[in-house]
């Protein structure tokens, strides 16, 4: 397959990812990204290329130059996460060996031998679920530009890559040998290597920002014993087909329900805290079209 490049932002850069330390005097130089990016290292092949860039949160927060290259690695191997993180692995000196395998178990989890990472948030982005840990694939370089503040600005002149590295977000692209950044990539990368390289620290102890996988919000789930209080009323909400009705309330819009499962609750509310007019099932449908925002929405408020 022909070599990638792969791009993307970092929104910290304290020796986690990437993790390329200083050598021992017998040692040889490696640089290995085992944690945060699980899209790039579950894909990489040996021989394709890595360019990480300065993001705006980093450079605001660290100083760091724009549109600037912090590292870049041609991927020489990858090392499943049993084995990079196991009980004598040769890797769990480094920095970002912060998981260890249980062999009894089969299990990985956080050595706690350092704050690295140590929300169990980033468990499943660093190395997956358990039983596969299809994230936990190491990459390791011994080709490879560190730069670290001293970033490697991307020359004017290169105006494809420019123009990458002033529009990417949060993810990454992904170059082939038929793109035409490609040839910009390459003499990019003839530049750096005419750079010494620098080293990550020894020690990591945190990250530059906190960006934890946020958790995604949920709505208040109701069972059988669970009640609402409107008022002076206490209303037991309908269970839906699969045995639930979620509410989900807006809490800058007074007191209004938005009922995601069951449109006939939101009546059922409005009769127990008698905020409907007319009669029947015609006066309630009155009341609660009575706003076109609130009809489009599939809301109703409780005035």
């Amino acid at each position: 397959m022909p070599a990638r490049t792969y791009v993307y932002k970092l929104k910290s850069d304290r020796g986690g990812a990437p993790s390329a330390p200083p050598p021992d005097p017998d040692e040889t130089p490696l640089l290995t990204l085992s944690i945060c990016k699980p899209a790039i290292r579950r894909t990489a092949q040996p021989g394709d290329r890595i360019l990480g860039i300065t993001s705006h949160s980093l450079a605001s927060s660290d100083g760091y130059p724009l549109n600037s290259v912090i590292y870049a690695a041609v991927v020489e191997g990858t090392v499943d996460a049993r084995e990079y993180y196991a009980a004598r692995s040769p890797f769990r000196h480094r920095p970002d060996c912060i998981y260890r395998f249980h062999k009894l178990q089969g299990t990985i989890e956080h050595s706690g031998r350092t704050p690295l990472h140590a929300d169990p948030a980033y468990r499943s982005r660093d190395i997956g679920q358990y039983p596969y840990y299809k994230n936990g694939r190491t990459l390791l370089s011994h080709e490879f530009r560190y730069f670290g503040a001293a970033a490697f600005p991307i020359p004017l002149q290169f105006a494809r890559l420019t123009e990458v590295a002033e529009s990417l977000g949060q993810g990454h692209r992904v170059f082939g040998e038929s793109d035409p950044e490609q040839a910009e990539i390459c003499r990019l990368m003839q530049m750096l290597w005419k750079q010494s390289t620098r080293h990550t620290p020894k020690v990591v102890s945190d990250e530059a920002r906190d960006h934890a996988p946020r958790q995604k919000r949920r709505g208040v789930r109701f069972t059988d014993a669970a009640r609402v209080q409107i008022g002076d009323t206490t209303f037991q909400p309908p269970l839906g087909g699969s045995g639930h009705s979620i509410l989900r309330p807006r809490t800058h819009l007074g007191s209004r329900w938005e009922d995601r499962r069951d449109r006939s609750t939101q009546t059922r509310l409005a009769i127990a805290a008698g905020q409907h007019s007319g009669s029947g099932v015609g006066g309630h449908r009155k009341r609660l079209l009575q706003s076109d925002d609130d009809r489009r929405r599939g809301t109703f408020t409780l005035a």
